[in-house]
């Protein structure tokens, strides 16, 4: 499919928003999810923005930007104004989110997106659908 298309994945507690193409999702539900397992963990949530300023997520962030060669700007970026706003982030931001969220969250997130290769599925899916 030449199209980005946005998916929604099921994940522990709730529903990640996610483009198959970019794999750029939605930090601010993974942050929402991750707190939720938090919560049930018997952990205090974890603040998004706090977490984005600390030395650690930005030398990740320059770690990214150099090994896939692209802008820091294009690994965690907002997205809309006021309460519509999210903050999205590339997939391999999001495994590292996830790790830092829950043990048992990050598994899930893993899980999903690697084990089960549901970005790639998505594509292989359309080229069946498309050669019938």
């Amino acid at each position: 499919m030449k199209t980005n298309q946005l998916m929604n994945v099921a994940l522990l507690n709730g529903t990640l928003d996610i483009y198959h193409k970019t794999a750029v999702g939605s930090l601010t539900d993974l942050f929402s999810l991750g707190n939720v397992q938090r919560v049930l963990d018997g952990k205090k949530v974890i603040n998004q923005t706090l977490f984005l300023q600390s030395k650690a997520t930005q030398g990740f962030i320059r770690i990214i930007a150099k090994e896939l060669n692209i802008n820091p700007d294009e690994i965690v970026f907002s997205k809309g104004r006021g309460k519509a706003s999210k903050t999205y982030a590339q997939l391999h931001f999001l495994i590292y989110a996830a790790e830092k969220l829950s043990p048992t969250f990050h598994f899930h997130v893993i899980d999903i997106f690697l084990n089960k290769h549901l970005l790639q599925l998505r594509d292989m899916m359309e080229g069946i659908f498309l050669k019938h």
